[in-house]
Protein backbone atom coordinates (compact mmCIF):
# COMPACT_ATOMS: atom_id res chain seq x y z
CA UNK A 1 0.00 0.00 0.00
CA UNK A 2 1.08 3.21 -0.85
CA UNK A 3 2.35 5.58 2.16
CA UNK A 4 -0.40 8.67 3.08
CA UNK A 5 0.94 11.92 3.07
CA UNK A 6 -0.58 15.08 3.75
CA UNK A 7 -0.73 16.19 0.19
CA UNK A 8 -3.07 13.16 -0.76
CA UNK A 9 -5.27 14.37 2.62
CA UNK A 10 -5.51 18.14 1.26
CA UNK A 11 -6.14 16.95 -2.20
CA UNK A 12 -9.57 14.65 -1.23
CA UNK A 13 -10.28 17.31 1.05
CA UNK A 14 -10.52 19.95 -1.69
CA UNK A 15 -12.85 17.52 -3.19
CA UNK A 16 -14.86 16.89 -0.01
CA UNK A 17 -15.05 20.81 0.54
CA UNK A 18 -16.45 21.81 -2.56
CA UNK A 19 -18.72 19.29 -2.93
CA UNK A 20 -20.47 20.50 0.15
CA UNK A 21 -19.89 24.09 -1.29
CA UNK A 22 -22.06 22.82 -4.18
CA UNK A 23 -24.19 21.29 -2.47
CA UNK A 24 -23.65 17.50 -3.26
CA UNK A 25 -24.22 14.36 -1.59
CA UNK A 26 -21.04 12.99 0.25
CA UNK A 27 -21.19 9.34 0.62
CA UNK A 28 -17.38 8.94 2.06
CA UNK A 29 -13.72 10.66 1.08
CA UNK A 30 -11.21 8.89 2.04
CA UNK A 31 -7.07 8.51 1.62
CA UNK A 32 -6.89 4.96 1.71
CA UNK A 33 -5.52 3.57 -1.08
CA UNK A 34 -7.29 1.01 -3.33
CA UNK A 35 -4.69 0.63 -5.94
CA UNK A 36 -1.10 1.58 -6.91
CA UNK A 37 -2.83 4.77 -8.81
CA UNK A 38 -5.42 5.64 -6.63
CA UNK A 39 -4.38 7.05 -3.31
CA UNK A 40 -7.51 8.63 -2.14
CA UNK A 41 -11.20 8.60 -3.19
CA UNK A 42 -14.07 11.44 -3.03
CA UNK A 43 -17.04 9.75 -3.34
CA UNK A 44 -20.40 11.59 -4.20
CA UNK A 45 -22.62 8.34 -5.09
CA UNK A 46 -23.84 6.97 -8.52
CA UNK A 47 -25.58 10.80 -8.59
CA UNK A 48 -26.25 11.75 -12.24
CA UNK A 49 -28.23 14.54 -13.70
CA UNK A 50 -31.98 13.86 -13.90
CA UNK A 51 -33.67 13.10 -17.19
CA UNK A 52 -36.25 14.93 -16.22
CA UNK A 53 -33.83 18.35 -15.94
CA UNK A 54 -33.95 20.89 -18.26
CA UNK A 55 -30.70 21.33 -20.35
CA UNK A 56 -30.02 24.68 -18.11
CA UNK A 57 -30.18 22.23 -14.46
CA UNK A 58 -28.06 19.28 -16.46
CA UNK A 59 -25.50 22.05 -17.31
CA UNK A 60 -25.41 23.00 -14.07
CA UNK A 61 -24.96 19.80 -12.68
CA UNK A 62 -21.66 19.37 -15.06
CA UNK A 63 -20.52 23.13 -13.95
CA UNK A 64 -20.49 21.95 -10.11
CA UNK A 65 -19.39 18.12 -11.01
CA UNK A 66 -16.19 20.57 -12.89
CA UNK A 67 -15.55 22.70 -9.97
CA UNK A 68 -15.61 19.68 -8.04
CA UNK A 69 -12.86 18.11 -9.94
CA UNK A 70 -10.52 20.86 -10.08
CA UNK A 71 -10.74 21.47 -6.11
CA UNK A 72 -8.32 18.72 -5.63
CA UNK A 73 -5.44 20.36 -8.01
CA UNK A 74 -6.58 24.02 -6.60
CA UNK A 75 -6.20 22.83 -2.59
CA UNK A 76 -2.46 21.01 -2.95
CA UNK A 77 -1.27 24.45 -5.01
CA UNK A 78 -3.19 26.83 -2.64
CA UNK A 79 -2.14 25.29 0.88
CA UNK A 80 0.88 23.55 0.21
CA UNK A 81 2.34 25.86 -2.90
CA UNK A 82 2.40 22.69 -5.04
CA UNK A 83 2.13 23.90 -9.25
CA UNK A 84 -0.77 22.40 -10.64
CA UNK A 85 0.89 20.55 -13.12
CA UNK A 86 2.71 18.75 -10.12
CA UNK A 87 -0.22 17.92 -8.31
CA UNK A 88 -1.98 14.09 -8.53
CA UNK A 89 -4.91 15.68 -10.22
CA UNK A 90 -3.80 15.56 -13.85
CA UNK A 91 -6.96 12.51 -14.09
CA UNK A 92 -9.17 15.36 -12.08
CA UNK A 93 -8.36 18.02 -15.46
CA UNK A 94 -8.69 15.27 -18.04
CA UNK A 95 -12.20 14.59 -16.42
CA UNK A 96 -13.01 18.19 -16.45
CA UNK A 97 -11.98 18.82 -20.31
CA UNK A 98 -14.17 16.01 -21.40
CA UNK A 99 -17.31 17.88 -19.25
CA UNK A 100 -16.24 21.11 -21.31
CA UNK A 101 -16.15 19.12 -24.55
CA UNK A 102 -12.10 20.40 -25.11
CA UNK A 103 -10.13 20.95 -26.96
CA UNK A 104 -12.72 20.94 -29.99
CA UNK A 105 -14.91 23.60 -28.13
CA UNK A 106 -14.16 27.37 -27.23
CA UNK A 107 -17.34 27.81 -25.11
CA UNK A 108 -15.82 25.24 -23.38
CA UNK A 109 -12.32 26.34 -22.78
CA UNK A 110 -13.86 29.89 -21.69
CA UNK A 111 -16.21 27.75 -19.26
CA UNK A 112 -13.49 25.70 -17.72
CA UNK A 113 -11.38 28.74 -17.63
CA UNK A 114 -14.28 30.26 -15.38
CA UNK A 115 -14.27 27.29 -12.99
CA UNK A 116 -10.99 27.12 -12.54
CA UNK A 117 -11.21 30.79 -11.83
CA UNK A 118 -13.86 30.11 -9.45
CA UNK A 119 -12.08 27.02 -7.34
CA UNK A 120 -8.85 29.02 -6.91
CA UNK A 121 -10.91 32.25 -6.13
CA UNK A 122 -12.85 30.53 -3.60
CA UNK A 123 -10.49 28.15 -1.97
CA UNK A 124 -7.94 31.48 -1.45
CA UNK A 125 -10.40 32.89 0.50
CA UNK A 126 -9.51 32.06 4.88
CA UNK A 127 -12.52 29.88 5.77
CA UNK A 128 -12.26 27.59 2.45
CA UNK A 129 -8.41 27.21 3.53
CA UNK A 130 -9.30 26.65 7.11
CA UNK A 131 -12.11 23.93 6.40
CA UNK A 132 -9.84 22.38 4.08
CA UNK A 133 -6.87 22.11 6.46
CA UNK A 134 -9.58 20.93 9.00
CA UNK A 135 -11.01 18.17 6.77
CA UNK A 136 -7.38 17.00 5.51
CA UNK A 137 -6.34 16.67 9.43
CA UNK A 138 -9.56 14.36 10.44
CA UNK A 139 -8.23 12.40 7.48
CA UNK A 140 -5.21 11.70 8.22
CA UNK A 141 -6.56 10.77 11.84
CA UNK A 142 -9.24 8.84 10.37
CA UNK A 143 -8.53 8.14 6.78
CA UNK A 144 -12.33 8.17 6.05
CA UNK A 145 -14.90 10.44 6.73
CA UNK A 146 -18.62 10.51 5.92
CA UNK A 147 -20.82 13.21 4.80
CA UNK A 148 -21.69 14.05 8.20
CA UNK A 149 -18.39 14.39 9.35
CA UNK A 150 -17.36 16.52 7.04
CA UNK A 151 -20.24 19.07 7.58
CA UNK A 152 -19.79 19.13 11.22
CA UNK A 153 -15.83 19.80 10.20
CA UNK A 154 -17.08 22.83 8.20
CA UNK A 155 -19.76 24.15 10.43
CA UNK A 156 -16.75 24.05 12.94
CA UNK A 157 -14.55 26.13 10.94
CA UNK A 158 -17.42 28.53 10.55
CA UNK A 159 -18.03 29.07 13.79
CA UNK A 160 -14.36 30.12 14.47
CA UNK A 161 -14.76 32.94 12.40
Amino acid sequence: MKKINYSNAIHEAGHAVMSKIVGRNLEYVTIMSKCDSILGECYNGDESPNTNESDSEKGMYMFKEALILLSGTAAESILLGTPPLETRGKDDFEKAEVIFNLPNDDLGKERCDQATAIVWDLFSKPLAKQQIKSVADALMEHKTLTDSQVVKIMKADELKK
